[in-house]
């Protein structure tokens, strides 16, 4: 890492035996930046625990885009889930959009439990309150309300205050 040889900790990630060896060296990716590695290694990836160490480093490399697509396009709900709370970690108008477009496309309430708290993550009152706003399922509209009232947002404490009212 400390030369910068991206093509031999990718090799390690690819090909070593040791899985905490195989772990760091994808790490290390992350920490280079090495985003479009790290988005071919998760492609060639069967091991579920070995890709969401992948999603990890990706949030690392500030591989958003990537990321964004996992999260609208994965079929392993755990994958998934840790593609979208990674995206949490990533303040971005980019990827606050994408994250009310997983909401606003999902029907699955635990999907939208996770954007709700990747949006929490982000600090993201503006986003909550429109889709606190929005939501009728009254379990997914309390999480929402329960996010906005541990931020020190004005926007969020305004809301609270229209809600009260």
């Amino acid at each position: 890492m400390a030369a910068g040889d991206r093509d031999t900790v990718l090799k390690a990630a690819k090909t070593e035996s040791s899985p905490e060896l195989r772990r760091q060296a994808i790490q290390l990716l992350g920490s280079m930046g090495a985003a479009s590695q790290l988005g071919d290694l998760y492609n060639s990836e069967s091991a579920v625990e070995n890709r969401a160490y992948i999603l990890q480093a990706m949030a690392a490399s500030g591989n958003s885009t990537r990321l964004i697509e996992i999260a609208k396009t994965e079929k392993e709900p755990k994958l998934r889930m840790r593609a979208i709370q990674n995206l949490g970690a990533m303040n971005s108008p980019q990827v606050a959009d994408a994250l009310t477009s997983i909401y606003s496309g999902s029907s699955d309430s635990e999907v939208r439990s996770r954007v709700l708290q990747a949006l929490s993550a982000q600090g993201n009152a503006k986003q909550l309150i429109e889709i606190a706003r929005k939501e009728s399922d009254p379990n997914l509209k309390k999480a929402a309300v329960q996010h906005l009232s541990h931020m020190k947002s004005k926007e969020a404490t305004d809301y609270m205050i229209e809600l009260l009212k």
